[in-house]
């Protein structure tokens, strides 16, 4: 299908968009008056790379050229030009963030200097926030399913920060910051979209909506938004081998929707309270995992019809208090999720059949902390973090031979006590910090099985870890900063049934029932800043990360999965993130990181369950040696109402080794899309994966491989009012 086919089958809809895109971000735009460079800072919609307000410190705002951290900023305008409507788009413009496991369109996850050797098994290496409450499943590494279309800003810290966000975030963390209702008028957006993916005999589309309207004047608004998605199958479906006509053609057809409900209230000066209702929906035909990216096809999946669903839940409710000398906030969230998927299995002697895998519960977390306002050199953060949570795993295989079936429920009850202080020296031109977190955890579980032995396994764990962290920052000029950064991150333990450890023991691997956390230590030190009149913004960061005691799933002799401390690892290496503008209306922008990351020692026996792929001095399983982003975006006014603006990105990443030895391919992702816009209206023609690359970016093993979505050209329009 033809570029000329869709903008003409796209005409009509355009004069149909439906609110979407709102400009009023959520993100403070008057921070405390720290310093000259603070003072400075604008609306993020409307300032500079190193201009955009960050709170990722949970203390005072800063603005990018002045937080002495790993960190990076995207505010929802800038995702919306750069063509970033997806994690797997945002990651590649992250300096050593990368894909990571992926089974279809919602169960996936992703990695950041080299947490991606952790394997999809225990608990996240990237701490997920939703605004202020942390999307925390025990033992499951996906990421939310987010749309970014209602997104304020994101801001994605490199490394671990585990004072401030504490388990879980040992490799980084993802803090997405959605709009709030504009409270003094109403407003609505709107966007629509069609599309052709390659290799599809349909067409992709969909649609988003967004008001906001003042139900009492600056006081109590109401923010209303939501949308839909539908992207056509391109991959076929063979019984046995792919020979012959396919069972079924173009299967892997993807559904989604979600809706979102925001209520601000400012009564007061000093209060402010945000209540937010989320949801999402999905499902996708069969998977994105595939036998062959091209052609597209996937085999040996007899007579099941397979599926990938999910189902998301998220209630928040945040407070913040002005006390005069300290801001006090409130955190509160409930997520309840409910994941599961549906594949072929087929086992010598025991046959085929299908194989359904489940994952639900629930979450929630609490967080009250206290920031200091005093205009004075003493600054400090400090606060309790309280999480329960649950995760049902299921698992049933019906076989010609044996039918099987088995749960495993993991329940944690765990609490944090955190904080940083730092001081102003040299009218605020050098600023040490320290920090420390103290966390225990109460975690139990109860696996059930009908393979002998088949009674009730049960087992818990009480781990308690201390993190630190240290800075030093140098702010010579309001346009630079220096600082030196060193810490400590973990993650809880994973747990598992006796029958797991007997089976180790039959290998010789002395494991209990619950996996010590594994741990990382940090240090690195960075310089970030601009120069004016050159139009350039610059960071660059060298950064040294040891993991200790990596969890790893692997499988054992007699063929039980169990799970066991692997060993250390070293990962040296520097990120670059440049911005340019040299010409009015022309912007340049460069992402990257090029590193070394290997094991130091394994455990030979661990290492011989897992792979070939692990020994020491080799590299990080699923950990790429670089990563690049290189996009440029231009506008130009046509006349007093419209201008017109093109924006093109390519990204590439280094290849990445699976613990069977697999490599994945180097490739190029190219975007792109050119439009008008005007103060209400823009028609955009968009490309995404416009060289057609097919990856892999992620082998399972054989026959079960991931890539990117196949070449995609659609016409999307957009409304403000």
């Amino acid at each position: 299908m033809t570029t000329k086919t869709i903008v003409t089958g796209c005409a009509s809809l355009i004069s149909f968009c439906i609110p979407a895109y709102a400009q009023q971000d959520s993100v403070s735009t008057q921070p405390p008056a720290a310093s000259t460079a603070t003072k400075a800072a604008v609306t993020n919609d409307d300032a500079s790379p190193q201009q955009v307000v960050v709170s990722a410190s949970k203390a005072r705002p800063q603005i990018l050229v002045e937080s002495p951290m790993s960190i990076q900023a995207f505010t929802g305008k800038e995702l919306a030009s750069k063509n970033i409507t997806n994690i797997d788009a945002l990651v590649t413009a992250v300096p050593g963030a990368s894909q990571g496991e992926q089974l279809g369109e919602f169960i996936r996850a992703y990695s950041i200097r080299g947490s991606g050797a952790g394997g999809g098994i225990g608990d996240a290496m990237i701490g997920y926030y939703i605004d202020e409450t942390p999307y925390v499943i025990p033992n499951a590494q996906w990421a939310p399913p987010l749309r970014l279309l209602d997104i304020a800003q994101v801001e994605v810290l490199r490394g671990p920060y585990g004072t401030l966000y504490g388990q879980g975030a040992m490799g980084g963390t993802m803090i997405f910051k959605t709009k709030s209702p504009d409270l003094k008028k109403v407003t609505g957006d709107a966007e629509t979209y069609i599309a052709n993916v390659e290799g599809s005999s349909k067409l992709s589309y969909g649609a988003a909506a967004a008001v906001s309207i003042p139900l009492i004047q600056d006081e109590l608004g109401l923010r209303i938004s939501g949308g839909g998605d539908s992207r056509a199958g391109y991959a076929d479906v063979y019984s046995g081998a792919p020979t012959g006509a396919p069972r079924n053609v173009d299967a892997n057809k993807m559904h989604k929707s979600d809706a979102r409900v925001v209520l601000s209230w400012v009564p007061t000066d000093n209060f402010k309270a945000r209540l937010q209702y989320m949801h999402f929906g999905g499902k996708q035909d069969y998977s994105q995992q595939m036998s062959s990216l091209d052609p597209a096809y996937i085999r040996d999946w007899t007579n099941v019809q397979g599926y990938e669903k999910s189902t998301n839940d998220m209630y928040s409710l945040s407070m913040e208090y002005d006390l005069g000398f300290a801001t006090l906030t409130s955190a509160t969230g409930f997520i309840k999720f409910d994941t599961s998927y549906l594949s072929a299995l087929n086992i010598p002697v025991l046959g085929a059949g299908p194989l359904f895998n489940g994952y639900s519960g629930n979450s929630f977390t609490q967080e009250f902390r206290l920031a200091s306002n005093a205009s004075g050199p003493l600054h400090w953060v400090a606060g309790v973090y309280y999480n329960k949570a649950k995760n049902r795993f299921d698992q049933t295989a019906e076989l010609t031979a044996l039918s099987i079936a088995g749960a495993t429920t993991t329940k944690t009850r765990n609490h944090s006590v955190f904080g940083e202080i730092s001081y102003d020296l040299l009218d605020g031109k050098l600023v040490p910090l320290l920090g420390l977190r103290q966390y225990k955890d109460n975690r139990t579980f109860v696996s059930q099985s009908t393979i002998p032995p088949a009674p009730d396994a049960t087992g818990s764990a009480s781990p308690s870890v201390t993190t630190w962290r240290a800075n030093l920052a140098y702010h010579p000029s309001a346009d630079s900063t220096a600082y030196l950064n060193a810490g400590t991150g973990f993650r809880s333990g994973i747990v598992q049934s006796p029958f797991q450890v007997s089976a180790l023991a039959n290998d010789n691997i002395s494991e209990g029932l619950a996996l010590k956390p594994d741990r990382v230590r940090n240090l690195e030190v960075g310089i970030k800043g601009s120069l004016r009149q050159a139009r350039v913004s610059y960071e660059a960061n060298l950064y040294k990360l040891q993991y200790n005691g990596l969890q790893s799933g692997i499988v054992t002799s007699i063929s039980v999965s169990a799970f066991a401390s692997l060993g250390n690892a070293t990962v040296k290496g520097i990120d670059l993130a440049l911005q340019w503008a040299p010409i009015r209306g022309l912007n340049i922008g460069f992402a990257g990181d090029l590193n070394r990351a290997e094991y130091n020692d394994v455990n030979p026996l661990v290492a011989r369950g897992i792979g070939a792929g692990v020994y020491p001095g080799a590299r990080l399983l699923n950990t790429p040696r670089f990563t690049a982003r290189l996009d440029a975006t231009y506008s130009l006014p046509v006349n007093e109402v419209w201008t017109a603006y093109a924006n093109g990105a390519v990204s590439r990443s280094g290849s990445r080794i699976n613990q069977f030895g697999d490599q994945t391919e180097i490739f190029n992702l190219v975007d792109g899309s050119v439009g008008l816009r005007s103060k209400a209206y823009e028609i955009e023609l968009y490309a995404q994966n416009l060289s057609d690359a097919r990856g892999p970016w992620f082998i399972r093993q054989a026959g079960l491989i991931g890539g990117p979505v196949p070449r995609t050209i659609g016409l999307r329009g957009r409304y403000h009012f």
